[in-house]
């Protein structure tokens, strides 16, 4: 692992395209994470982006919590913009809403703000959640 150390942030990219690029089987956290990864170096490439949501669209089955708040939220901070990944995504979020925390929810309800991607379903069951677990969101998960 030393050497990751010495890879600037376009020499990650790369690496992570080239697993996306070749089909690597991604786990729910690969795709997670690399997303991620993205937004904290502002790093915005479809050549990239778009196979890790074709894949994100294909098997939503696995994501928990943590992997849809962040997966969203990554993809909203570095502004890509992929309709089928949010509608996927928006139907796993309902399913698995019951094990969301508050940070999870606020990070799911800002991306889908973010990018202004519309989901009734699911702002109308985060409501529902958040009305009944209020006492739990602190001053950071509200505002």
């Amino acid at each position: 692992m030393e050497i990751l150390d010495t890879f600037n942030s376009q020499a990650i990219v790369n690496t992570v395209w080239a697993y996306a690029a070749v089909g690597h089987s991604s786990p729910k956290l690969f795709i997670a994470n690399t997303v991620w990864a993205c937004a904290i170096v502002d790093y915005s490439s479809s050549k990239l982006l778009d196979p890790i949501s074709h894949k994100a669209i294909e098997n939503p089955g696995d994501f928990n919590p943590w992997n849809i708040a962040n997966t969203v939220w990554a993809c909203a901070t570095v502004d890509h913009l992929s309709p089928k990944l949010f509608d996927s995504i928006s139907r796993k979020a309902i399913e698995k809403l019951g094990d969301f925390n508050p940070q999870n929810v606020t990070n799911t309800v800002w991306a889908y703000a973010t990018v202004r991607h519309l989901s009734p379903k699911l702002f109308d069951a985060i409501l529902h959640k958040a009305t009944r677990k209020l006492d739990e969101f602190d001053s950071q998960a509200i505002g």
